[in-house]
């Protein structure tokens, strides 16, 4: 089984295959990427049972082309689709569980500094320590942070992009959901809970990385209140709490105690007033038309979640609301 440093690295690779097609604007590079790769017969990633967006279920299609490994020499995709969507699943297998991994670490270290003193603690506590400065200093890497951020800043792009494509002429308003729908029903789910988790970590624990990528940061903006504000298309209560949570995230302020985590405190780079990552989120015009109603119906949503229905180490409704 591949660790933490394997896939690490692996997404650094696919990072860096990825990086002809990165964008801020829709280009024709980004319109080649097929939404519906997932649910095709010659994907060469396993879907079967992924959850996707608008009521979504991929399930292994009839005619799968190869098995076991003759998948991976099927041709029948463009390199940018092909490379697109296995940069995704590559950074939620890897770069996703390497921060839960290093979130929980962090959390175990301020646990241990409340802790009685003891010989015993104090040498768990100094491994602890040299568990996170490891992890640290690949997951805060400049050149690391910059290609990650690029990547989820392209996805949005292409996800703002998706939407329009949908309205065609001749289509009425309820043709143009409907064609949205059934485009974003083979588009997984996790793609937009893992931007929102990556922007989230960074504004929460270095907020200084995010500054080179701040100028490209409103289609992220833009695309996580375009998809709050469509129920019917990101209808999971937990993927639409991480999108309140990183904006959130942008837009808190200091309490101006020693560990602040806001983008105004001793880590943050703001003016003083408001930081740059806030500024795009107060000035961005779709969040001032659109935000409050999106806000609303996910509180709803997120108020009817029973205990049951969700990994409590993954989901705090009391928080969430």
């Amino acid at each position: 089984v591949a660790g933490d440093g394997f896939l690490l690295n692996f997404s650094a690779v696919m990072l860096r295959l990825s990086q002809p097609f990165f964008a801020t604007l829709p280009t024709p590079k980004l319109a080649k990427i097929d939404p519906s790769y997932c649910s095709l017969p010659t994907a060469r990633l396993d879907f079967d049972n992924e959850t996707c967006m608008a009521f979504g279920c991929l399930h292994a299609p009839e005619g799968r082309v190869g098995k076991g490994d003759e998948r991976f020499f099927v041709e029948g995709h463009n390199f940018l689709t092909e490379c697109f969507f296995v940069t995704q699943r590559c950074l939620h297998i890897g770069l996703i569980a390497t921060i839960n991994h290093f979130e929980k670490m962090l959390h175990d270290l301020i646990k241990l500094e409340k802790a009685l003193d003891s010989p015993k603690k104090e040498e768990i506590h100094k491994r602890v320590v040299l568990l996170v400065v490891n992890f640290g200093t690949f997951l805060f890497d400049p050149t690391f942070v910059d290609m990650c951020s690029s990547f989820y800043i392209t996805q949005s792009v292409w996800l703002l992009a998706q939407l329009e494509s949908c309205r065609k002429e001749g289509l009425t308003e309820e043709g143009v959901v409907e064609a949205q729908q059934k485009l974003f029903s083979s588009v997984p789910e996790y793609g937009v809970k893992d931007m929102a988790a990556w922007f989230k970590f960074l504004a929460n624990h270095r907020p200084d990385r995010l500054k080179s990528a701040a100028i490209h940061l409103m289609p992220f903006v833009e695309c996580c209140v375009r998809l709050l504000q469509r129920p019917d298309l990101l209808p999971s209560p937990l993927s639409r709490s991480r999108i309140v949570g990183v904006l959130l995230a942008f837009v808190d302020r200091s309490d101006g105690g020693e560990r602040s985590r806001g983008l105004l405190g001793p880590m943050g780079w703001g003016s003083g007033v408001v930081g740059e990552l806030a500024a795009i989120v107060h000035t961005c015009p779709t969040v001032q038309d659109l935000l409050g109603p999106a806000l609303l119906s996910t509180y709803a949503a997120v108020d009817v979640v029973e205990g049951l229905d969700v990994d409590k180490e993954d989901f705090d409704k009391y928080g969430s609301r």
